[in-house]
C-alpha cells in the first residue's frame, strides 16, 4: 500500500501530471451479495489481499479528486501465461494434468470467470488509450467474460485438452474461500468498448501448447496505438 501511495504522491507533485492505471482485483468484492457484480455491488473483501487492493482503490479515487487522471481495473481469474506462478489454479491444474498427476479441486461446485491474459491486456490497453487521450475513468471497471464455469468443469476441460486420464480429487473449500464470482460484461463494454474474445477452450489449448503471450501483447499494443 505504501508503494501505491508513493507513486500517487509523485504523480500529484509533477507539474505535468501523468495518468495512472491501478490494477485491482475481484477480491475487493469478497463473497459478492449479487451476481454478476456491477457498479453498485458492495465491496466486502474477505482477506488481506482484497483489503489491500481496496485500500489502493481508495487512494486512487482520492487522487482523482485531487486532479490526477486515473483508472481502476478489477481483474478476475486471469490465466494463459506459460510463465505464470505455478501455484495458481489454472497453471497448477494444467501442469498436473500434463504430468498425469492427480488433479485436486477445492470446492468443485464453485463458479468463477476465467479471463485469458490476451483479453485482459487488450482491455487494459483500451483504458490506457482513454487516459492518454485525456479521459478520466471515474468508475472502477470489473473485467470478465460473463460466462462462469464450475471448478469441476474447469478440471474436465483441462482433462479433455491434455488427454489426462488420472484421478480427480475433490475436497472441501476453506471457510473463507469465495464460492462464486463473475462480472457483468456490460460494464467494460460501456466504458471501454471491450468484450472478451478468447474462449476458455481456446485459451487453455494455447497455454498447453506453450504459447507465450508476449507476441499477442505486442500485437494488441500495435492495434491500440500504445507502446507495450
Amino acid at each position: 500500500m505504501s508503494g501505491t501511495e508513493n507513486v500517487i504522491r509523485a504523480a500529484l507533485a509533477r507539474e505535468a501530471r501523468p495518468w495512472l492505471l491501478f490494477a485491482s482485483s475481484r477480491e475487493v468484492y469478497g463473497q459478492a451479495s449479487g451476481l454478476p457484480v456491477g457498479e453498485r455491488t458492495p465491496l466486502l473483501p474477505l482477506n488481506h489481499y482484497g483489503r489491500s487492493k481496496l485500500a489502493g482503490e481508495w487512494a486512487v479515487l482520492a487522487a482523482q479528486h485531487a486532479g490526477l487522471r486515473a483508472a481502476i481495473v478489477r481483474l478476475p481469474n486471469v490465466y494463459g501465461s506459460t510463465s505464470d506462478h505455478p501455484d495458481r489454479l489454472v497453471p497448477a491444474l494444467t501442469a498436473a494434468a500434463l504430468r498425469g498427476d492427480t488433479l485436486t479441486i477445492a470446492g468443485p461446485e464453485r463458479r468463477f470467470d476465467f479471463l485469458h491474459v490476451d483479453d485482459a491486456v487488450k482491455a487494459i490497453l483500451r483504458a490506457i488509450r482513454k487516459l492518454d487521450a485525456g479521459t478520466d475513468l471515474a468508475t472502477p471497471i470489473a473485467l470478465g467474460t460473463g460466462e462462469p464455469i464450475t471448478l469441476a468443469e474447469l478440471a474436465w476441460t483441462i482433462q479433455n485438452l491434455t488427454g489426462h486420464r488420472g484421478r480427480v480429487r475433490y475436497i472441501q473449500a476453506g471457510p473463507h474461500e469465495v464460492t462464486d464470482y463473475w462480472a457483468n460484461p456490460a460494464m467494460p463494454a460501456s466504458h471501454l468498448n471491450w468484450r472478451s474474445r478468447i474462449t476458455l477452450e481456446q485459451g487453455l489449448a494455447a497455454m498447453i501448447l506453450g504459447t507465450e503471450p508476449q507476441r499477442m501483447v505486442n500485437q494488441h499494443a500495435a492495434e491500440e496505438g500504445v507502446s507495450s
